[in-house]
């Protein structure tokens, strides 16, 4: 039996029913415009129904044209509120917590989702490093004439939005915010000296690249009243220029004393998504730890994690608080009903991520081999 991973575990004023997460992952379920459909909401009720502690929405955007994919979920407008409502209402009825994580795609976004035509990030770059091969088509040489660089009134203008996402995320009921700081998108590209070559007080310094994440947690904090907020970071980015461990744990320090009450560990950007060897179970565990030496804000740990006596290990050992879990929930939606009754044989996923390459960019996300 899992005896640490089915203990309860609070995040700030919430307690989750166990330590298993649903990490973040676009599903493709939303419609065109970004607003629930009952696809969408039939996922997470049936992900809920395992009674998983905590579930994570995939990324929603913060304004509609920043977005990197088809379908993805929108909080930008008031008239999305209710749709969101609906998945937390079901996920409630579970007993289970919802956190949903906000982002903007940046440089990552996709142009021809943006009615100008084009891209804003921290700056405009040159792409070497990067190759057809790596890329999703999105970030792209074909792309540099549509980078524009924010200007210091746009940042602030970014900022506001997150805030706006943040009490719309009230309104719907969710139990707490995650900011995506993470896999190369906005918040990630202000840390990053491959994406950020600023040189105003947004840029340079360490201390410089984190201004806009900490002044976006400061915004969303203002919105919460006394919901949680999570982060999730890269330990490391896996292309040359990126963020590296040594930096994230200097941020992860900052938030715990700015406040943030969860950091969720990842790493890969969607030009480097495979890091390590996908046979190597918990490939992110190593950034976990480092953070972990040097904070006490609770740690959410994801990244290839399909054996339950290995997420039990990690959880005794103190190298994470919580443990995610994407791609196994979806091929197996109630996973952690059947480790709970006993039967502890890994996750089924396989890793092949025919789930996003094939029926995602078809259709909508879903596990074509065994669900």
């Amino acid at each position: 039996m899992l005896e640490r991973a089915f203990q309860p575990f609070n995040i700030g004023s919430v307690e989750l029913l166990n330590r298993f997460a649903m990490a973040p992952v676009w599903m493709g379920m939303a419609d065109d415009k970004g607003y629930v459909t009952e696809l969408l909401i039939k996922h997470y009720s049936e992900v809920a129904s395992s009674k998983i502690g905590l579930i994570i929405t995939e990324y929603a955007f913060i304004k509609s044209g920043h977005q990197i994919l088809p379908r993805m979920l929108g909080i930008g407008e008031d008239d999305q509120v209710p749709g969101l409502k609906r998945i937390v209402e079901a996920v409630h009825k579970e007993g289970c917590k919802i956190f949903i994580q906000i982002a903007d795609c940046g440089l990552n976004s996709d142009p021809k989702y943006n009615p100008e035509g084009l891209i804003y990030g921290p700056s405009i770059i040159e792409l070497k490093g990067f190759t057809e091969a790596e890329a999703m088509g999105v970030l792209t040489k074909e792309n540099m004439h549509v980078m524009r660089a924010l200007t210091v009134e746009q940042i602030k203008e970014k900022v506001k939005l997150f805030g706006a996402a943040a009490r719309r995320a009230v309104k719907a009921g969710f139990d707490g915010v995650e900011l995506h700081a993470a896999h190369s998108y906005l918040i990630s590209q202000f840390l990053s000296d491959l994406y950020n070559k600023r040189k105003d007080e947004y840029g340079g310094s360490l201390e410089n690249k984190m201004r806009f994440l900490l002044e976006v947690l400061d915004e969303v904090k203002d919105n919460l009243g006394d919901r949680p907020i999570s982060v999730r970071l890269n330990g490391e980015d896996g292309i040359p220029g990126g963020i590296k461990i040594e930096e994230t744990v200097k941020v992860a320090e900052k938030l715990e004393k700015s406040g943030c009450d969860l950091i969720s560990v990842s790493g890969g950007t969607p030009e480097k998504t495979r890091i390590l060897k996908e046979s190597d179970e918990a490939y992110f565990s190593s950034f976990a730890r480092k953070i972990k030496k040097r904070v006490k804000t609770p740690i959410l740990l994801t990244g290839g994690i399909r054996t339950p006596k290995i997420a039990d290990r990690l959880l005794n050992e103190g190298v994470c608080d919580l443990i995610g879990l994407a791609r196994p929930l979806i091929a197996e939606p109630k996973l952690i009903s059947r480790w709970r009754a006993g039967d502890l044989t890994k996750a089924k996923c396989i890793s092949c991520n025919k789930c996003f390459y094939e029926e995602g960019l078809r259709k909508y996300v879903n596990c074509p081999i065994f669900k």
